[in-house]
């Protein structure tokens, strides 16, 4: 599923399966050990794992809540106290977690919609003192889709984009540049498939951004539409 290496030492390596089972290597791989988080919180298909690259000795999972460790894996603390869902009493799965380069303490999360549970509104949040007080930027956003990834501007925390799966014409992208009080709608010239990822590229004086679909790879400037 998810997959991470340390870069300042590619010996200690990062695996996971579906539903949130965790593992880490010291040896680049040849033996690994459990690291799975919480286990009285449900993992998405594909949880969600990151590292600080400040201090890559500190991870960050996605279950229902967002958890952190400071060694690697090896305990684990919550960050966050989402809501839980009335039909299962639990909080709804993350579906996509991602940091602010020059800081930890800015995470952005997204919990993804359970129709099973007649509960059908995506969320995403967001934390600018390291999970001390959550904030719901859901709205403006279309929130009956699913959240599949979160990408954060390398020097501005309040700039960020979102991307949506499923087929609705024209919701494939979104951005905004107050830290989620606003979005914008960039998802013209898009087909109508499912954007799975999004990265923001650094060093340049425009954005520059790369989006994964299912039919491909599409590319952004401020000078471009697609």
């Amino acid at each position: 599923m998810d997959c991470m290496i340390n870069p300042d030492n590619p010996e200690i390596v990062y695996a996971s399966s579906q539903y949130g089972s965790i593992s880490r290597s010291t040896d680049g791989g040849s033996s690994f050990r459990s690291i799975r988080a919480p286990n009285s919180e449900d993992g998405e298909w594909t949880t969600p794992i990151v590292q600080d690259m400040n201090n890559p000795s500190v991870i960050f999972s996605g279950y229902g809540n967002v958890w952190k460790s400071i060694n690697m894996g090896t305990s684990w603390t919550k960050i966050s106290n989402f809501p839980s869902l009335p039909a299962s009493g639990k909080p709804a799965k993350i579906s996509a977690l991602t940091l602010y380069p020059a800081n930890s303490g800015c995470i952005y999360a997204a919990q993804r919609m359970h129709h099973e549970y007649n509960y059908p509104n995506s969320n995403l949040w967001v934390t600018f003192d390291g999970g001390s007080r959550w904030s719901n930027i859901t709205e403006g956003l279309p929130d009956s889709l699913y959240f599949t990834s979160i990408a954060v501007d390398g020097s501005d925390s309040l700039r960020a984009w979102v991307t949506c799966g499923g087929f609705v014409a024209g919701q494939k992208v979104f951005m905004t540049t107050d830290g989620g009080a606003t979005w914008q709608n960039q998802s013209a010239g898009l087909p109508n498939i499912p954007a799975n990822s999004v990265v923001h590229q650094e060093g340049y004086g425009s954005d520059v951004l790369y989006l994964g679909t299912d039919a491909g790879i599409y590319y952004y400037t401020e000078e471009s539409d697609a």
